[in-house]
């Protein structure tokens, strides 16, 4: 701008220049035919070429000063162009400095001799890398594939777990392939099995659904083959394809509404292990799990940026107590016959990030949040003749983390007829004669119990996993009546009591590996207890 201003001004003074020396030509080109001015027309004109001479001076003065000007804009111009090379030639040299010497350290961090951990870790992350390619690998091809596609058009993913199990039993046990109990041994009986199973594998289906506002739903269905058993001449036995877990969800960032066939609300926690799947591992020893149809709201209230607290209500349809014989039609439990359904409630405080509560069925590794909880249960059941008994439960759970690599969780229970839910001996209620009056009662179950875990985490891919349960009966209680003969061999428990030790390995990503020690003692009403030590190998492939 400075340049142009300078230009412009120059221009004018060249033009005022030439307009003042415009009469003059004029004067010295008059025609020789043309009169010679007298004296006072001599003086005038004499006067005004001074006057314009006075002005070219002052003139060429100017342009002297605007010239000096555009030289010393010139030389500024040079001066700063050359500063502004000077400090790009030293951030250049300090650039290539500090690459020489990042170069340095890592070559002297190269030739020093790794430490063993160091070591691992690399060898850990070049496995993690090259499992990685692999599984990119998979993904590009995958599109070249036939996709699973839905009727209505929304994304469907595909799960589950093909899971091999095989296993030796020390004792007698109720269930062969997973036992939770261990029965009274005979002479004529075998005090041990071995053998194996893919009955505890599960596929399942997890579906998004359309955005509804701010609700974003979603469902979800796991099937599994531990129903009932069938087989045929040519073939081992294989048991049935059954609904395993199901849920239609519905949520906002505060606020989930769920209907689902799961696990009671009240107890959302399960001991880690793939020996126990198709029941979640020390189910009736001290593990409340069973799976049966419930209407759950939860809200979160955020405090702070880490914190959540979280408000659980449900509506159940309690699962009838007791080892249930395969059916052709339901049949209605005492819970349904009095016409209320069961009605939940939780209150848990802990980090916003979930800690994880599947673990049994996934195996994931441990996630590094933590929550305390606690819940309510009650319930209303008929058994005719106008007998009607309140049953109820008041749980806890925690996950809470010791170490980095350390994690206790666990879960405690206290109630009445809690048969239905998984605990209580089998039992929802004490049914038989007085032993005095002979008078036929029923009453309520008292029962507790609960179960314990501690996880060690050796590194991403390794796990340790130790856990002890217990549920219990009221003795006493049972000892009060002349209880009629029951129907199966479970029947004559009051107790029961296990400790399971497990490593998990996860070779590849997909890949999982597992062996098991379980340790099961089971009380009789009467009596020292039955022991059963059983080992499972497990191996399973996730997708």
């Amino acid at each position: 701008m400075r340049r142009l201003r300078t230009l412009a001004i120059a221009s004018g003074l060249y033009f005022v220049t030439g307009m003042a020396a415009a009469p003059a030509c004029v004067a010295q080109s008059a025609t020789p035919g043309t009169a010679t001015p007298g004296p006072s027309q001599q003086q005038a004109l004499k006067e005004r070429i001074e006057r314009l001479a006075s002005s070219l001076e002052s003139a060429q003065s100017q342009v002297d000063e605007l010239r000096k000007e555009v030289e010393t804009l010139r030389r500024d111009l040079s001066v700063a162009n050359a500063q502004s090379a000077a400090n790009a030639q030293s951030a250049a040299n300090a650039q290539s400095a500090a690459s020489a010497q990042s170069d340095i350290s890592a070559q002297k961090a190269a030739e020093a001799p790794p430490t063993r951990e160091a070591d691992t870790q690399q060898q850990d992350q070049v496995s993690a890398l090259r499992e990685d390619q692999d599984v990119l690998a998979a993904e590009v091809k995958q599109h070249e594939q036939v996709k699973v596609e839905s009727e209505s058009k929304f994304p469907v993913r595909v799960t589950g777990l093909v899971l091999f199990n095989a296993f030796v039993n020390q004792g007698v046990v109720d269930e062969i392939d997973l036992p939770t109990s261990a029965l009274r041994r005979s002479a004529d009986v075998s005090h041990g099995s071995v053998g194996g199973s893919m009955r505890q594998t599960w596929l399942g289906l997890e579906g998004q659904g359309p955005v509804l506002g701010r609700l974003h739903t979603s469902a979800r269905v796991s099937l599994d083959f531990f129903g009932g058993v069938g087989g045929g001449t040519t073939s081992g036995p294989a048991r049935l394809v059954r609904l395993r877990t199901a849920g239609i969800r519905a949520e906002t960032e505060s606020n989930v509404f769920e209907a689902r066939y799961d696990e009671p609300l009240i107890s959302p926690l399960s001991p880690a292990s793939l020996a126990a799947v198709a029941q979640p591992s020390l189910a009736w020893s001290g593990n409340l799990w069973t799976w049966a149809p419930e209407l759950r709201f939860e809200h979160k209230t955020r405090l702070g940026q880490r914190r959540t607290l979280n408000l659980e209500l449900g509506l159940r349809d309690p699962y009838m107590a007791g080892i249930q014989t395969y059916q052709e039609a339901k049949t209605l439990s005492p819970a349904e016959l009095s016409r209320i359904p069961a009605i939940e409630a939780r209150l848990s405080y802990g980090s916003a990030v979930d800690p994880g509560t599947r673990l049994s069925s996934y195996a994931d590794p441990v996630a590094t949040g933590w929550r305390i909880g606690g819940g309510g249960y009650y319930a209303k059941q008929s058994y005719g003749g106008g007998i009607i008994v309140n049953t109820w439960a008041i749980t806890t759970d925690w996950q809470v983390p010791i170490l980095r690599w350390l994690r206790l969780s666990g879960e405690l229970y206290r109630g009445t007829g809690l048969g239905g839910l998984g605990g209580g001996a089998y039992r929802d209620v004490v049914q038989g004669t007085d032993r005095v009056t002979g008078v036929s009662r029923t009453f309520g179950l008292d029962s507790g119990g609960g179960w314990a875990q501690l996880q060690a985490i050796a590194s991403p891919r390794m796990q340790w996993n130790a856990a002890f349960g217990q549920d219990a009966g009221s003795g006493s209680q049972l000892r009060l009546l002349n209880l009629p003969t029951p129907a199966n061999a479970l029947g004559f428990y009051a107790r029961n009591r296990a400790i399971t030790g497990n490593l998990m390995y996860r070779p590849w990503n997909s890949v999982v590996l597992s062996p098991e020690f379980r340790r099961i003692w089971s009380w009789p009403i009467n009596g020292s207890p039955n022991v059963a030590n059983v080992f499972t190998f497990s191996a399973g492939y996730q997708f």
